[in-house]
């Protein structure tokens, strides 16, 4: 456990997205947005920008989760929120820069999102979800009940589409999102295929400007039996991925392990067997991270259940899930050789669901669900986890 900590990494409940580089650097809208007056969304609204616009940086570091911007209606400066736009280093396209793919020192934005009961809510706000995330490089979820689109079981039978899938990665598409989808669903029972939330498909979404699915590398389920395995509730699954310049490739073990504060000697076997995988299966490649919602409920249990030579980047545990008794349920974890592509100095972030989408809610005759917070009502519409962010670094050529 004490190597994260002796690298200076902290946790925090305040995401600080792409922090500050050179006061150059500008933002490509991901979404319609206003550029007010001040820091804050009761502000003077002084123009209204589109989705695809470029916003150049005229202050390296947010302010109250603020991007000041220089105006592109007039002489002055002006400020956008964080989660309108992302981020990229360097003037924009056309004068000497752009978001091309990640060079050599730069980074990738790994988003962690259990999406409570994906494909099984009709009111699942898509839109306003897919517009948070879509800052990020990658998103790999939890709880997708249903296919988000056609394709063939294993077995030679045709998915069901589940339209509440469907409606979400469409959403995301909408920002440049391609996914990587487990061949099949998994889950405790003995039956498959139910097209239910008794079982959950493993899916990451990328950006294909970006990365591009290594398929040399394992991009499998764990085991072979989905259902009613002795070991896990849900076989996990391994998905590979490498930049497309070649210079980083990397693998993502996707877990949703046991819930509940009886069932820790289960969550410890099934990260042991993960881990055994690992070592029997992963080959020349150091670059493996088991992650996603682990149902981790303090320091002491993470610490008991690590496999040896495992580290968490959530070691200090900063709580995940949206509950007022939240807990650290979502981890992610690598070996220790695997650190030197890990940007420590970004650390482990947890970015607050409920203030990030309060300004999005549609009702018109109820209130946001988040204030105060509904247990009943916020999840169906959003989740009941946060996301969880942490990056890569890219070097000059693949260490591995």
């Amino acid at each position: 456990m004490g190597t994260l900590h002796s690298l200076g990494l902290r946790a925090s409940f305040v995401v600080a997205l792409l922090a500050s580089s050179a006061a150059a650097d500008y933002l490509v809208l991901s979404r319609s947005a206003t550029v007010r007056s001040d820091h804050s969304s009761s502000s003077t609204i002084y123009c209204s920008v589109a989705e695809g616009d470029i916003l150049r940086l005229a202050a390296e570091d947010l302010t109250d989760r603020w991007y000041m911007v220089h105006r592109p209606d007039a002489v002055g400066t002006g400020w956008v929120y964080q989660t309108m736009g992302r981020r990229y280093d360097g003037d924009p396209p056309g004068t000497g820069g752009g978001p091309s793919g990640p060079g050599a020192g730069e980074t990738i934005t790994i988003c962690s999102f259990n999406i409570k009961f994906l494909g099984t809510y009709s009111q699942k706000q898509n839109e306003a979800l897919a517009g948070l995330l879509a800052p990020f490089d990658m998103v790999v979820v939890q709880e997708l009940t249903g296919a988000p689109g056609p394709g063939v079981f294993p077995d030679g039978t045709p998915y069901v589409v589940n339209d509440n899938a469907q409606a979400f990665a469409d959403a995301m598409a909408t920002h440049g999102f391609q996914y990587a989808l487990s061949p099949e669903d998994t889950g405790p029972g003995t039956v498959l295929h139910g097209g239910n939330s008794q079982t959950e498909w493993f899916i990451t979404f990328y950006k294909s400007t970006v990365l591009e699915v290594a398929a040399d590398l394992p991009n499998t389920f764990l085991a072979a039996d989905r259902s009613q395995h002795p070991t896990y509730r849900r076989v996990p699954y391994a998905a590979s991925f490498r930049t497309v310049d070649g210079n980083l490739d990397f693998t993502l073990i996707n877990v949703h392990l046991y819930p509940g504060s009886s069932k820790k000697p289960e969550r410890r076997a099934e990260l042991e067997a993960a881990a055994d995988w690992v070592a029997a299966h992963a080959g020349a490649e150091t670059d493996v991270f088991i992650l996603g919602d682990m149902n981790i409920e303090n320091e002491a249990e993470l610490s008991a259940a690590l496999p040896d030579g495992w580290e968490s980047l959530n070691d200090q545990c900063a709580k995940t899930n949206t509950a007022s008794t939240a807990k650290p349920y979502d981890q992610v974890l690598c070996r220790a050789d695997a650190l030197d592509v890990v940007d420590v100095a970004y650390d482990f972030q947890v970015l607050d669901l409920i203030d990030s989408m309060r300004g999005q809610w549609p009702g018109t005759t109820s209130s946001y669900p988040g204030d105060p917070y509904d247990w009943n009502e916020f999840p169906p519409y959003y989740s009941d986890h946060h996301p969880v962010l942490w990056r890569l670094t890219v070097g000059a050529e693949d260490d591995d």
